[in-house]
C-alpha cells in the first residue's frame, strides 16, 4: 500500500514524535511518504529524513487575538496547502492518506474530493474553539475518512455523531527506561513538562509551593511561547525555586541527570488528551501528580486506579496538589509502589509493540473494506 502521512507542524513536539512512530510502523509493510510544511531544513523534515518528502509553504500564526494580516495568512495557507497537495496527488497515486495534524483536515478533504482516496484521521488534540470543533467534526464525517483514531476516549468525546464502527482508540507508545532512584535529598527536583503558557498551568504548581521554603526545585521544561505569562510567574512567585530549561531534545536524560523525583501535569484547559509527559515519566519509574480531568484522569483510572486518590487533584487546586506532593514524597512505600506499578504499565501495555500491532490491525481492516 502507498501511504502519504500528512503533518502540519515545522517543529518537534509530542505529536511529531508519534508521527515518527506511525511512519516507522507503516513503513514495515508499506511505502510511506510524508507531506510537510517548509522545506528540507526544518526540524520536522530532518526528524523524518528517512522518508520521501513533499513540502508545502505556510505562514505562522500568532497565538491569541488575530490581526488582519493573520486572516490574509489563513487565506494564503489554504491556497498554498491545497495547491501543493493537489500537485502531489496528481503525480502520485496514493492508496491512503494518513492525517496526523487535523488543522489541515478541511483543505485535505476538499482536495481529496477530486481523488477519492481513503483517509485515516489520527486525533491527538481537543478543540476548545467551538467553530473549529464544529468544522473538524463535520469533516470527520466525510465518507473518504474510513477510520478515526483517538489517543483516548476523552479525545474522541469532543465529537458528536461519528460512526462508532470506524472509531478506534490507540494509546501512544512510550519507551521504558531503567527506573530512577527513589527520593533521598534535601532538595526535591520536580519537573513540569509543556510549553510555558497559561493553559499548561505552571502557575498552579508554583502557587502550591509558594511560602513552603526552598526544599523543592521546579524544572519547567518546554518552549517559552508566552513571555508575558513567564514574566507573571517570575513576578508572582519570586521565592519559589524554579528554572526554565526551554525545549530539550532528551527530556529523559535531563530528568535523570537532575534527579527529578516527581513529574507534575497541571493543565487547566482540556488540551491534554493523553499526556505524553505523564506516561514518559512512568516509563522511567518517576511518579506523577496530575489534574483529575482530561486524558490524565482517563490514563490513571484505566491503568493505575488504585492510586487515583493519591496522585490526582482537583482542577486548579494548588493546596490539594501540595498535599498530594507531600504525601507521596514522605511515604517511601507509596512512592516505590507507584513507581514500580507505573513502570510496569509502560513496559507491558504502553509499548511500541502494542502500538504498532494496533495500527497494523487498522490498516488491515481498511485493506479488507
Amino acid at each position: 500500500m502507498k501511504i502519504l502521512v500528512i503533518e502540519g507542524r515545522r517543529t518537534i513536539g509530542g505529536g511529531q514524535v508519534i508521527t515518527k512512530d506511525v511512519c516507522e510502523t507503516l513503513s514495515t509493510n508499506h511505502s510511506v511518504s510524508v507531506f510537510l510544511p517548509g522545506d528540507n531544513r526544518t526540524p520536522i523534515s530532518k526528524f523524518l529524513s528517512t522518508y520521501k518528502q513533499y513540502y508545502f509553504d505556510v505562514r505562522e500564526y500568532k497565538r491569541g487575538k488575530k490581526s488582519i494580516l493573520d486572516y490574509f495568512g489563513f487565506i494564503y495557507n489554504t491556497y498554498a496547502v491545497g495547491r501543493a497537495l493537489f500537485s502531489v496527488m496528481r503525480k502520485e497515486k496514493f492508496d491512503l492518506l494518513y492525517m496526523q495534524h487535523l488543522s489541515m483536515l478541511p483543505i485535505v478533504v476538499a482536495v481529496n474530493l477530486l481523488f477519492h482516496t481513503k483517509m485515516i484521521a489520527h486525533v491527538h488534540v481537543v478543540y476548545t474553539d467551538k467553530r473549529a470543533r464544529w468544522l473538524v467534526n463535520k469533516m470527520l464525517r466525510n465518507k473518504s475518512i474510513v477510520k478515526v483514531i483517538g489517543v483516548s476516549n476523552f479525545c474522541l468525546s469532543q465529537f458528536l455523531g461519528l460512526d462508532k464502527n470506524k472509531c478506534r482508540i490507540v494509546f501512544n507508545p512510550v519507551v521504558s527506561l531503567p527506573p530512577v532512584q527513589n527520593p533521598n535529598s534535601e532538595v526535591y527536583n520536580i519537573a513540569v513538562v509543556g510549553d510555558v503558557c497559561m493553559s499548561k498551568g505552571q502557575h498552579v504548581l508554583l502557587k502550591a509551593l509558594a511560602g513552603k521554603g526552598r526544599k523543592y526545585k521546579v524544572h519547567i521544561i518546554g518552549n517559552i511561547i508566552d513571555t508575558q505569562y513567564k514574566d507573571y510567574l517570575d513576578k508572582q512567585f519570586p521565592n519559589v525555586n524554579h528554572v526554565y530549561t526551554g525545549m530539550i531534545a532528551d527530556v529523559a536524560g535531563y530528568m535523570k541527570d537532575n534527579s527529578v523525583v516527581v513529574v507534575v501535569v497541571v493543565s487547566v484547559v482540556g488540551f491534554e488528551t493523553f499526556s505524553l509527559a505523564m506516561v514518559e515519566a512512568w516509563g522511567m519509574g518517576i511518579p506523577t501528580i496530575a489534574t483529575n480531568d482530561f486524558g490524565m484522569k482517563e490514563l490513571v483510572n484505566k491503568f493505575l486506579p488504585k492510586y487515583s486518590e493519591k496522585v490526582l487533584f482537583p482542577l486548579g487546586d494548588s493546596e490539594a496538589l501540595y498535599q498530594r506532593l507531600e504525601e507521596l514524597l514522605s511515604n517511601k512505600d507509596l512512592y516505590d509502589e507507584f513507581s514500580k506499578q507505573a513502570w510496569d504499565v509502560v513496559n507491558t501495555q504502553l509499548n511500541y509493540h502494542n502500538f504498532s500491532t494496533r495500527i497494523n490491525q487498522i490498516i488491515e481492516e481498511i485493506s479488507y473494506d
